[in-house]
């Protein structure tokens, strides 16, 4: 029974001891695998590395030359290295803590407990055989007169920059190199470099200037870039220019800065945007549509609603395939084109009939007009049908428009309608009658009031 418990706590502790190694372990340069597995629960973390976003949760140890592969500048190893890596397009070395050589002539590098290579200026040139910097020499100078006249002198730099293009992501920090060569006649001072074109707090220069720097040797200065989590997203054109004693060599040249959106960034801006922008293009499309119909002239506006629905499928489209900086560079025209769409529209005048629209108008009021007499016209109450003290007998006369609506509905019974003619006539027939016999009626009055009359007296 023991025994099965003590398995048991053998099998568990052996299984912890691979789901917790994380960032454990050395690396083996007699192999030197391409990629660096880690954990049981592992993800890939490339070998070699430009900016240190790319290492995940490692660190991106730089070549104190700037190369350690082709188009890299440093690996992606562990924080609890604590050495140097230096190797050119081939297996990297390590080097430890106060490792010194020197690089060119009149350059001493040296390996920090960070795992960082640090520069320092010899003045006098670097003792290849101690790596330090040689001392200053005795003062013993012998004039030699010039065999023929001296040329001018001619002062100049060349300023370069490793890598030429830099992409951050908000929030990480990473290392850039920028090499100066004194590619003039004289040996030259107090150089230094300034960045312009991004924000002051973004970065920082090492070290602040070198006293000097002969003719034919080089300097290299280190920019540690550190990205806020905040900083607007977007490509900067970023210039440095390399100032020394002599202003006819300064020189200036330029690199572009892009500046990615985190994670963070893209969940609570990016997407939100891009869908309140949906909602304002709905809106929008309503606004045209109200507006045409009551006259407006909105021909530009529609012009504009055109394009920022093919806009919108190009952001859509960027967001999907991750192009998260085309996609802010998109949000922006679409915010301009919203705006510049909805300012037409407040100021959209209405446009003057045409001629043909004054004639349709026309012709609709006309007919409008005619309907509304017919229907006056046939609603109109008559007199009724029969005997008044004043007008005699009144018969009901057929109405025009009814015989019209009479012929209308032949169709529909031809027999109905000679019937009701036939009814029409006997009616008129028999109010004749009538007529006639209250005249016989009337003359018969006045001829016995006349006999009564003639009797009496």
């Amino acid at each position: 029974m023991n025994n099965k418990i003590f398995l048991a706590i053998f099998f568990i502790l052996l299984s912890s001891t691979l789901v917790f190694a994380e960032q454990t372990g050395t690396i083996d340069f007699s192999t030197f695998n391409r990629t660096i597995v880690t954990g049981l629960y592992a993800y890939t973390v490339p070998d070699y590395c430009i900016e240190q976003a790319e290492c995940y949760g490692y660190v991106c140890y730089y070549d104190y030359d700037n190369t350690s592969e082709s188009g890299y500048a440093g690996w992606c190893q562990p924080p609890s290295l604590g050495k140097c890596i230096h190797g050119n397009y081939n297996i990297g070395s390590l080097k430890s803590v106060g490792y010194k050589l020197c690089y060119g002539t009149n350059q001493s590098v040296e390996c920090k407990s960070t795992g960082i290579w640090q520069f320092t200026f010899c003045s006098y040139g670097c003792d290849s055989t101690t790596s330090l910097c040689k001392s200053a020499p005795a003062n013993t100078t012998t004039y030699v007169p010039p065999s023929s006249p001296p040329s001018v002198p001619v002062s100049k730099i060349i300023v370069n920059i490793q890598p030429k293009d830099i992409n951050m992501t908000q929030g990480f920090s990473a290392l850039n190199f920028v090499t100066i060569k004194n590619n003039g006649d004289n040996d030259l001072g107090n150089l230094r470099i300034t960045l312009s074109g991004i924000e002051s707090s973004y970065y920082k220069v090492s070290p602040s200037s070198y006293t000097e720097i002969e003719k034919t040797k080089t300097k290299t200065f280190t920019m540690n870039f550190t990205i806020p989590s905040d900083a607007d997203v977007g490509t900067y054109n970023v210039t440095i220019k390399a100032t020394t004693n002599e202003s006819s060599a300064n020189v200036s040249t330029s690199f572009k800065l892009s500046i990615l959106p985190s994670n963070e960034t893209i969940q609570s801006e990016l997407i939100p945007a891009y869908n309140d922008y949906l909602s304002a293009l709905g809106q929008l499309e309503k606004n045209i549509t109200g507006m045409g119909n009551k006259g407006y002239n909105i021909t530009e506006v529609r012009q504009i609603l055109e394009n920022l629905k093919a806009k919108l499928n190009n952001l859509n489209s960027s967001i999907t395939n991750k192009d998260y900086l085309t996609a802010y560079e998109l949000i922006d025209d679409v915010d301009a084109m919203i705006n510049d769409a909805n300012s037409k529209m407040q100021n959209a005048e209405k446009e003057a009939p045409k001629q043909g629209d004054l004639t349709i108008i026309l012709a609709a009021v006309i007919i409008v007009a005619a309907a509304v007499i017919i229907l006056l016209y046939l609603f109109w109450p008559t007199e009724e049908m029969g005997f008044h003290h004043q007008k005699g007998w009144i018969i009901e006369m057929e109405h025009p428009f009814k015989k019209l609506i009479s012929k209308l509905k032949w169709k529909r019974g031809e027999k109905k309608i000679e019937s009701r003619k036939t009814m029409e006539a006997d009616r008129r027939r028999e109010a004749t009658s009538v007529n006639a016999i209250v005249s016989q009626r009337e003359k018969k009055i006045k001829k016995e009031e006349k006999f009564k009359y003639e009797y009496r007296e």
